[in-house]
C-alpha cells in the first residue's frame, strides 16, 4: 500500500515511518533539499512552494497529512500570520486528493481545538473554544476537511491528538520533558510547580502512529476522533513514574510557583469503537521505554 506524507520529517512522521515503514510504502513530501537522517524506510520527495500535489500523489493509495507549523508554547501575541499557511497547505492538500481520486485521507488536528478548562473526559460532539490560533487554524482545517467529505464523497478522518510525548534527538534542555529524563541520571531532583496537580491527557507518539495506522485500515469512515488515552496525568504523576526508572535519582523538588492547573482529558470511545483503536503503553511503560531510548541517545 503506498501512501503520501506530509509532515513525514517531524516527531509524529519519523515514529510513524520507523514504526511501520516496513508494512506501508511511505512516499514523504518535504520542503528540506536536505535532510539529515533520513530514514531508509521511507522514499523522499523534494517539493516546492507551488508544486502540484496531485502529481506527487501519483499511485499512492491514501495520504496522512501531518505537515504545518507547530505551536510551541503559549506566545503573549497570537502570531495569526504564523498558521494562516497551514489553512492554505491542508486545502492544497485535500484538493489534491480529490483530484487524484483519493478518498482515504488522515488528517492531523489536534487536542487544542478544546478549551482545555474542563477536566470532565470531552467527546467529539462536545464545545470547541479553542485558547489559542494554532487551535483556531486545527479547527478550520477540520471544516474544510468536512466540506470536502460532504461535497465530494471523500473520507477524510480528522485526528485530534492528545499532547504527544517522545524522545528526540533536538529536545529543549529547559523543558519538563527533558528534565524529566535528564535530571534523574544527572543525579538532580525534578523540579515540579507547586503540588503538581496539573495534567493533561498524555499520549507516547508511538500510540499516535498506531491512532494514524487505525485510521487508515478503515478507509470507509470519515470525521472527527480523538486519539489519546482517556486518562489525566499529572506533573506528580510523571515525576514519580519517572524517577523510579533511575535508582540513583535525587527525588522530587516542589516550587512555590502558581500552576497552570490545566486538566484536560479526551473520551477516546468512538476511535475504539469505530477505528478500533485501543492505546498500547500506560504511563509505565512509556516511561519504561523512553528512558531507554534517552540512555541510548546520550551515552
Amino acid at each position: 500500500m503506498r501512501i503520501g506524507l506530509t509532515g513525514g520529517t517531524g516527531f509524529i512522521g519519523r515514529n510513524l515511518i520507523e514504526e511501520y515503514g516496513n508494512e506501508y510504502d511511505f512516499v514523504v513530501l518535504t520542503r528540506r533539499k536536505k535532510f539529515d537522517g533520513l530514514s531508509k524506510k521511507a522514499r523522499y520527495i523534494h517539493i516546492e512552494v507551488d508544486t502540484d500535489f496531485a502529481k506527487t500523489f501519483e499511485d499512492c493509495d491514501a495520504v496522512i497529512h501531518l505537515g504545518g507549523y507547530v505551536m510551541h508554547g503559549m506566545d503573549e501575541s497570537l502570531h495569526p500570520e504564523k498558521y494562516l499557511e497551514n489553512i492554505t497547505l491542508s486545502e492544497k492538500v485535500f484538493d489534491a486528493c480529490r483530484r487524484r481520486g483519493i478518498h482515504n485521507v488522515i488528517n492531523a488536528s489536534s487536542v487544542a481545538v478544546y478549551d482545555q478548562i474542563d477536566e470532565k473526559p470531552v467527546d467529539e460532539e462536545g464545545k470547541c473554544q479553542p485558547n489559542s490560533i494554532y487551535g483556531v487554524m486545527k479547527l478550520a482545517v477540520e471544516k474544510i476537511a468536512e466540506i470536502y467529505n460532504r461535497r465530494f464523497g471523500m473520507n477524510i478522518k480528522s485526528l485530534r491528538l492528545s499532547q504527544g510525548v517522545g524522545v528526540t534527538e533536538d529536545m529543549d534542555e529547559n523543558s519538563f520533558w527533558t528534565m524529566l529524563l535528564d535530571n534523574p541520571c544527572s543525579g538532580k531532583p525534578i523540579p515540579v510547580y507547586g503540588e503538581g496537580v496539573t495534567g493533561r491527557d498524555i499520549i507516547y507518539v508511538k500510540d499516535m502512529a498506531y491512532g494514524i495506522i487505525c485510521a487508515l485500515g478503515h478507509p470507509e469512515e470519515k470525521g472527527v476522533f480523538n486519539i489519546g488515552t482517556g486518562r489525566i496525568t499529572s506533573n506528580m504523576e510523571l515525576a514519580e513514574v519517572f524517577c523510579r526508572q533511575f535508582p540513583s535519582n535525587a527525588g522530587i523538588v516542589r516550587l512555590d510557583c502558581k500552576e497552570s492547573g490545566i486538566r484536560t482529558c479526551m473520551d477516546i470511545s468512538k476511535a475504539k469503537r469505530v477505528l478500533g483503536y485501543e492505546p498500547r503503553y500506560d504511563l509505565k511503560k512509556m516511561a519504561e521505554e523512553m528512558c531507554r531510548e534517552y540512555l541510548r541517545m546520550i551515552q
